[in-house]
């Protein structure tokens, strides 16, 4: 009897560690069951959240959060008050969440240029991108290259036998600049980098003015420019290339590139795709700690209802050409970890191509 006795609690030991193992499998939280839920979605009615934008305002990440923010509190029935926290390319802003209230009545945008920031050089970071609770994407958008009409370059194919080309870039640190470099290290490339602009329509007025020769940026302030004629898209991240512009053409889709890349520069010209607006896009996260069941229905909330909504969708879009793009938190938290390996296994190739762009 007592040998019975003890196999029955030794079954049950290893039924609750079965459990406990699968709960935990992907990294996030335990999804709860569906009392817990009715207990957030009632905590959540009545208060105030705030939603962190790391940026200032008038800005694409601010207009795409007040969007959001006012979506949110529609259906969680709080007032969503969105703060604009500048500094670092996106750190300050994301220091604030990090570091706040893990009651979940904090949120906020991530920029995903962050992950090299982290990875690579840590200054100024109290953040670790893998302890967030991810509530996952809400917005993808085609990041495009465009040359001048009136440059001498057309083409990809042009840039690559040139000896050098001047590349546009916010500077040394931004998202924009590390993508650059990622770009000209797995293509092998000559692009000088040019800083010190304001913002990327600063850049493309310089382009059409012949001071640079290329610039990459998000599509939406591309398009304008593209349209009147100004200047020429030659690249995309859509893998269907961009309507109306039959030239603009993936990367890794070029004869001309395909040739020249090695293994490692598979994976570079990925993670440059990847960290893009048209990859991790806009992703939303709260402090590490929030309630199994307060992250749980926030993110459904975000992901099935604040997405699905005609009225979020119909003003997603009037921003420009953005597309909701759905993307669950454990999702996202698993790609964030799958792009920090990449920078890892390649950091010193990528330390390398930075510093000598820098001298």
């Amino acid at each position: 009897m007592r040998g019975m006795a003890w196999t029955r609690v030794l079954k049950c030991l290893c039924f609750v560690i079965v459990l406990l193992w699968a709960s935990a499998g992907n990294g996030q939280q335990p999804r709860p069951g569906a009392d817990t839920r009715n207990e957030a979605r009632d905590f959540f009615k009545g208060k105030i959240m705030t939603f962190i934008v790391g940026s200032r305002a008038g800005g694409s990440y601010d207009l795409m959060g007040r969007v959001l923010a006012e979506s949110l509190g529609k259906y969680t029935g709080a007032t969503v008050v969105v703060k604009n926290v500048e500094g670092g390319g996106g750190i300050q802003g994301a220091n604030m969440v990090y570091g706040s209230n893990p009651d979940g009545l904090t949120l906020g945008v991530i920029n995903a240029g962050l992950l090299q920031t982290q990875t690579l050089q840590g200054k100024g970071v109290k953040f670790d991108l893998g302890k967030f609770t991810w509530y996952g994407r809400v917005i993808i958008q085609s990041d495009g290259t465009v040359v001048g009409a009136k440059g001498k370059y057309k083409s990809v194919e042009d840039l690559l036998s040139a000896s050098s080309f001047k590349e546009g870039n916010a500077g040394a640190g931004s998202t924009g600049y590390f993508k650059s470099v990622l770009r000209a290290e797995a293509i092998g490339w000559n692009a000088e980098m040019v800083s010190g602009y304001a913002n990327t329509s600063e850049m493309l007025l310089a382009l059409i003015r012949g001071e640079i020769d290329v610039v990459a940026t998000t599509w939406d302030v591309i398009h304008p420019f593209a349209k009147s004629g100004e200047v020429i898209p030659i690249v995309t991240s859509s893998d269907n290339g961009i309507p109306d512009y039959p030239g603009s053409r993936t990367l890794s889709k070029i004869p001309a590139v395909t040739k020249r890349l090695s293994e490692r520069g598979k994976e570079l010209l990925e993670l440059d795709a990847r960290i893009g607006a048209d990859g991790l896009g806009r992703i939303i996260a709260g402090p590490p700690g929030i309630s199994p069941d307060r992250a749980a229905y926030l993110e459904e909330t975000i992901q099935k209802r604040v997405l699905t909504d005609p009225d979020f969708i119909k003003k997603t879009e009037k921003m420009g050409e953005y597309t909701v793009g759905p993307l669950s938190g454990s999702e996202t938290l698993r790609e964030i970890k799958r792009l920090i390996s990449i920078i890892e296994k390649h950091k010193a190739v990528i330390e390398e191509g930075l510093r000598k762009r820098q001298r």
